[in-house]
């Protein structure tokens, strides 16, 4: 009856498989003169692991062996244009409202929206297309990288742009207004221009500089962009565009437009040999050179 008990109970609760054992580089800080012999389908030190975390790990590796294609990855630059927009009008407009007279209130709640949408939209996108959301940051990362091509950015800066006018348009549907309306602020003082330069260096300093920690590190500085700026840090030529097309607390007159644009651009000119000399540690002719795609 024992055993019976026994051959019953193994059947149903098999003892689990044994682990795999997959290949583990040496380095030269590793001591392996003491190490228990290697599993025999091992050619080289081993790390141990539970079947269904090899398998998990050799799904990972096949998802990243596969190229993303060009169309996915301008789909993903357009939802996340489009709901970057969306947040920021938006929540201006929700802002605005719920905070009448106190646009210091309404700009902190618009300020602490973008963040959370940043931080959401570049770890659900970054894998696919690098979450750039930003013509600015495509054109850096086309400087600094010779094997983009010019299909890739002027893809990347359509989907961008009809992005962005697409997230005004829903929030302004979502607060049942028009879906276009022209004459928003003008913002054409010096100061507001020096504003976007100072925006837009920083950004890149924070986009190539932060590695992992891009989600949260870009989302808190356009937070501190909102206040400690005098343009607000647009920071991006798509949102720019997009902002004109309200008339809304988040808004940009038209004439307005080409000043930002122009500050932003000089942004990134001064940004890029930055990064290159400081974050890359590139000789300072070479670090020049970056804005020639040397």
């Amino acid at each position: 009856a024992f055993q019976s008990s026994l051959s019953l109970s193994l059947s149903l609760y098999p003892p689990p498989p044994p682990p795999s054992c997959l290949p583990l580089p040496l380095t030269p800080t590793m001591d392996v003169s003491n190490s228990a012999p290697p599993a025999p389908a091992c050619d080289s030190p081993c790390v141990c692991l539970p079947p269904e975390r090899v398998a998990l790990l050799e799904k990972v590796e096949r998802v990243e062996a596969v190229p993303v294609e060009l169309g996915r990855q301008a789909v993903a630059e357009f939802l996340g244009t489009m709901l970057l927009v969306a947040t920021v009008v938006g929540s201006g407009i929700q802002a605005d409202q719920l905070s009448r007279d106190n646009a210091g209130v309404a700009l902190l709640g618009n300020a602490v929206a973008t963040w959370g949408i940043l931080y959401a939209g570049i770890t659900v996108f970054g894998p696919i297309s690098s979450a750039h959301f930003n013509p600015i940051v495509s054109l850096a990362v086309f400087l600094k990288d010779g094997s983009r091509t010019l299909k890739q950015l002027l893809t990347f800066w359509s989907a961008q742009v009809f992005g962005g006018v697409a997230g005004t348009m829903l929030a302004h549907s979502m607060f049942e207004l028009d879906a276009v309306a022209f004459g928003g602020k003008v913002r054409t003082s010096a100061g507001e221009a020096i504003g976007e330069i100072v925006a837009t260096f920083g950004l890149l300093l924070v986009v190539f500089g932060s590695g992992a920690k891009a989600p949260m590190a870009v989302g808190l500085y356009i937070v501190a962009g909102y206040f400690f700026t005098s343009s607000t840090s647009f920071a991006n030529p798509a949102v720019t565009i997009a902002r004109a097309f309200t008339n809304t607390f988040a808004s940009i007159a038209w004439e307005s437009v080409p000043v930002f644009l122009a500050a932003q651009v000089a942004g990134l000119l001064i940004a890029m040999p930055v990064v290159e000399y400081v974050l890359e540690g590139r000789p300072l002719a070479e670090a020049a050179a970056v804005l020639l795609r040397k």
